[in-house]
């Protein structure tokens, strides 16, 4: 399962890239098959980083939380001046199919809590610990997807 999302995670990362650049081609067509090969460098550089030492990675995950949280909190900030009541009505435009769309665009984001479970192996006290950082989690990205 981690495979398949860090693949699919890479090559959304190549789609947000290209339109960030401005470029709308980063990938190829080879036959049925499309190759990506931003997403296969993103893929093999965070490899090396995962197998050279769990401090750097640690290190690189807790970076990469500080600036997502961190962004995050700038759009939500941004954005709050700007919301409209009359545009949560109707409030599913796009029916179901659009919520079940959104479904599993989100559905990512519930792997790493998986990742929390998994790493309660390395904490002091797994029976305490588990519980707060698996709530927690769920509780900020709920919170963080509702606004």
């Amino acid at each position: 399962e981690y495979t398949l999302s860090a693949a699919a995670v890479a090559k959304g990362f190549t789609a947000y890239f290209g339109s960030l650049i401005g470029v709308e081609k980063l990938r190829f067509q080879a036959g049925i098959f499309t190759i990506d090969p931003l997403a296969a460098a993103s893929v093999v550089v965070m490899s090396f980083v995962l197998a050279r030492s769990t401090r750097e990675s640690s290190l690189l995950n807790a970076i990469i939380v500080a600036v997502h949280m961190l962004l995050i909190l700038f759009i939500l900030f941004a954005g709050f001046p700007h919301v409209e009541k009359e545009n949560y009505s109707p409030f599913l435009p796009f029916g179901m199919r659009g919520c079940f769309t959104g479904a599993s665009v989100v559905f990512f984001s519930f792997i790493g809590f998986d990742t929390v479970a998994t790493a309660a192996e390395e904490v002091k006290n797994p029976g305490r610990d588990l519980p707060i950082g698996i709530v927690g989690s769920l509780s900020i990205c709920t919170v963080l997807y509702v606004l």
